[in-house]
């Protein structure tokens, strides 16, 4: 960064800078002095590490690090109490630090797509404020128990990964609204499902699932997405009456499932 372009950025309180696709290698350091920072892009660069002198940005809202060379969470973030949204994108992570994933305490939005992870440390249960969670494309085979401590979670996707089950205790995330679980390997859905009130969108395509839990019909599915599943058993009868299947706006079934549901519905009529 050029002296003049600082000066000005000093002088005029700055809120915002776009650091994006600079080629950066290293951080650099008069970024310190821009202690007004609410959000710092810095996506499409080379870093592999972030400096200690950032601990100075303490109003930090908003950090985008996607598409870099991160391999490890930089330790500097534990030092950004106000951080709401983190990007951490397309880097090469395959571990979580537990000890600077517990201080992220105010993160609401945390995307942690297109890296190496195979499993989140339990220290995930301490991102208390976190909203909305983006694990696609990793290497996850399990998602923590810990996870389903986070009652504000509304969002998670954990497509393209190697998922072979969820918690049982997932029914005790009563905010939760859409769940991405495509492509994966999971066998079975855990019962607790039928206890999320508030999940309108459920997208379970490409597993390995051959049943639905018995609960299925309690959850207000608006959109349920189940193609490319072994399904050999049709969802519970009481969960198929016409004011739910009406209120879903998009349902995909895969083909062999159809030959046996439709069937036993005329069969009831």
């Amino acid at each position: 960064m050029e002296e003049p372009q600082l000066v000005r950025l000093l002088h005029g309180g700055a809120r915002s800078l776009n650091l994006s696709g600079r080629d950066l290698k290293y951080v650099p350091m008069p970024i310190c002095r821009l202690k007004t920072l609410l959000a710092l892009e810095m996506k499409n660069n080379y870093l592999n590490t972030l400096p200690d002198f950032l601990s100075n940005l303490v109003d930090l809202e908003i950090m985008n690090l996607g598409n870099n060379n991160l391999m490890e969470l930089p330790k500097v973030l534990q030092h950004m109490i106000k951080l709401i949204k983190l990007h951490l994108f397309g880097n090469r992570l395959t571990y979580l630090n537990p000890t600077v994933l517990s201080k992220l305490k105010s993160v609401v939005f945390l995307n942690l797509n297109n890296n190496q992870l195979m499993e989140l440390p339990p220290e995930i249960g301490c991102l208390e404020s976190l909203q909305v969670l983006s694990l696609d494309r990793n290497k996850l085979q399990q998602l923590p128990t810990e996870l389903c401590t986070l009652t504000r979670l509304t969002e998670i996707r954990a497509t393209h990964n190697e998922l072979q089950s969820l918690p049982l205790e997932i029914g005790y995330l009563s905010e939760l609204s859409r769940l991405f679980l495509s492509q994966n390997n999971i066998k079975e859905l855990p019962e607790g499902l039928g206890k999320l009130r508030k999940l309108f969108v459920l997208d379970i395509a490409g597993n390995e699932l051959r049943i639905f839990p018995t609960e299925t019909h309690n959850i207000p599915l608006r959109e349920l997405y189940c193609e490319a599943n072994p399904l050999l058993e049709q969802i519970p009868v009481h969960s198929v009456q016409e004011e739910e299947i009406l209120s879903l706006k998009v349902l995909y079934i895969f083909a062999y499932f159809l030959k046996t549901f439709i069937p036993f519905i005329k069969n009831h009529l």
